[in-house]
């Protein structure tokens, strides 16, 4: 292994023994490696890199665990990798599980980052998750997805950072999904959070007859629009179900409020 080092403290301003690193250097990318879930990359921002390190090469560290795990600088060891230049890296004390905890805590992950990492670790409900949004996402978000599976209450974004979201019915979830899509042509704005929240409560209304409320939005081209809260929308949706229904016939979505 071709292997250099040299001594580097983490504070210039603290130059006590105990908190001085070890900085190596190497061209052996190979011995690095990276947790499932932690080896995606944004490709832009790689090339952004490449850019910059062509310019002006400076000096950038990466952060590996006792294994060669890396720990932070995935983006900057491919840029470095296809550059085929000298990787710098400190080697932090941390076991496989520390990585793991500090990977899923870190501030920079978005949803669809903790979901990638906790289906490659074999989290059930986070496999099934990633599944139904690569089916849905050409017509909904991933945080729509997580709400039509795991419910209002049940899509707690703590849970979901902490591999502890769980899904509470994939077969509701999927008829719903598809009942959005063809309510998608005459509402382009069905991944609204309110319009979404009120929308499951119409689906969960026994007496809701989906053929019914596509034959009235068939009817009244344009009516189903932006809203600001939910029970504006729930207002909205009673209103166009009810379209020269007769009252025997008709459905208060909601619920003990007067129907115009």
């Amino acid at each position: 292994m071709n292997l250099e080092h040299v001594s580097f403290n983490e504070s210039a301003k603290n130059r006590d023994e105990k908190n001085k690193l070890t900085v190596y250097s190497t061209y052996s990318y190979d011995q690095f490696k990276f947790l499932e879930g932690n080896r995606f990359k944004n490709e832009s921002h790689v090339k952004r890199l490449m850019v910059s390190i062509r310019k002006k090469y400076l000096f950038t560290l990466i952060v590996v665990s006792k294994d060669f795990y890396v720990i932070d600088g995935q983006h900057r060891l491919e840029a470095l990798k296809r550059l085929k230049l000298k990787v710098n890296y400190v080697i932090m004390p941390y076991t496989l599980g520390e990585v793991i905890q500090y990977n899923t805590g870190s501030k920079n992950w978005n949803p669809e980052n903790y979901m990638i990492s906790y289906a490659d670790r074999g989290y059930q409900h986070y496999i099934d998750l990633r599944k139904f949004y690569n089916e849905f996402k050409n017509d909904f978000p991933l945080g729509s997805c997580r709400v039509l599976l795991a419910g209002i209450a049940g899509d707690n974004a703590d849970k979901f950072k902490n591999g502890k979201w769980e899904i509470k019915d994939m077969t509701k979830a999927r008829e719903m999904a598809y009942r959005l899509r063809e309510i998608k042509v005459y509402y382009a704005n069905v991944k609204r959070r309110n319009f979404l929240r009120s929308i499951i409560d119409v689906f969960n209304n026994k007496d809701y007859d989906h053929s019914r409320m596509l034959k009235k939005l068939d009817q009244q081209a344009g009516a189903l629009t932006d809203q600001h809260t939910k029970e504006a929308y729930l207002k909205l949706l009673t209103k166009i179900y009810n379209y020269r229904v007769k009252d025997d016939d008709r459905i208060n979505f909601l619920g003990q409020s007067e129907i115009e």
